[in-house]
């Protein structure tokens, strides 16, 4: 059982000392892309360290028919963004794609010239490449809310590093009448909210390894902290403003 006091130094410890809110990575160049997500107004955008990139942003479909890239199927709508170096202890560069997917799942991937293969990036509709091997990526797809993610390079994919619980940082309101626990098994009472309280939304995490069913943290206004745990369905909003399902 995970108890109220180790929640709430979690929470101080990973919404408090990350700085959420402000711009993360600053020395980092901002390119914004014209392409837009679906389901959410989320435009676009990357950030890198220019002194390792070159800046390409084309669509796939209007490269130069010999460019390795080039296709005029599926995949020529997605946008050649850079070529650049994730890594900057190593020669080596690659070029980053951005793609909003057959069905809307934007996402980021590296293609890898010499092999002619893609490698899997990361997920989401911003990425940060700070040079340093790992990358970070946020955005509200597949996800009840805009999910920040990191992730390094094993040699043949980007692999996400899962915390145990995800900073989630949205000052809202409840929609419904909730009920706020104490514990995660949802036994012990410590609040009851009526619709359109003001609250905060700390941390999240999922409650099946894919579903749409989370647990959240929730401060109120008064103070107190408690679990709530939210049935989340596509692209509507089950108890929180701002918490819902955006996703296959």
């Amino acid at each position: 059982m995970k108890s109220l006091k180790f929640s709430l130094f979690l929470a101080l410890l990973v919404y408090g000392s990350t700085g959420y809110g402000q711009t993360p990575f600053p020395y980092l160049k901002t390119l914004m892309l014209n392409e837009v997500g679906c389901g959410i107004k989320d435009k676009t955008s990357v950030h890198f360290d220019k002194s390792l990139s070159k800046v390409i942003n084309k669509r796939i479909g209007d490269l130069p028919k010999d460019h390795p890239l080039w296709t005029d199927e599926i995949g020529q709508n997605d946008i050649l963004v850079l070529e650049t170096k994730f890594d900057r202890s190593s020669a080596k560069s690659y070029y980053l794609i951005s793609s909003n997917g057959p069905s809307c799942d934007p996402a980021f991937y590296f293609y890898d010239e010499a092999e002619d293969q893609y490698i899997r990036g990361a997920a989401g509709s911003h990425i940060y490449i700070p040079g340093s091997g790992k990358i970070y990526s946020s955005g509200h797809y597949n996800a009840p809310f805009d999910i920040h993610r990191k992730y390094v390079f094993n040699g043949e994919a980007f692999t996400e590093v899962k915390p145990e619980f995800y900073s989630v940082g949205l000052k809202t309101k409840t929609t419904l009448p909730v009920t706020l626990f104490a514990d995660r098994d949802m036994t012990k009472e410590i609040a009851s909210l009526p619709k359109g309280y003001n609250v905060e939304v700390l941390l999240g995490k999922s409650v099946k390894t894919y579903g749409t069913e989370w647990d959240f943290l929730i401060k109120t206004e008064f103070g107190i902290l408690g679990w709530l745990r939210i049935q989340t369905y596509a692209l509507a909003e089950v108890g929180i403003a701002g918490i819902f399902w955006n996703g296959d």
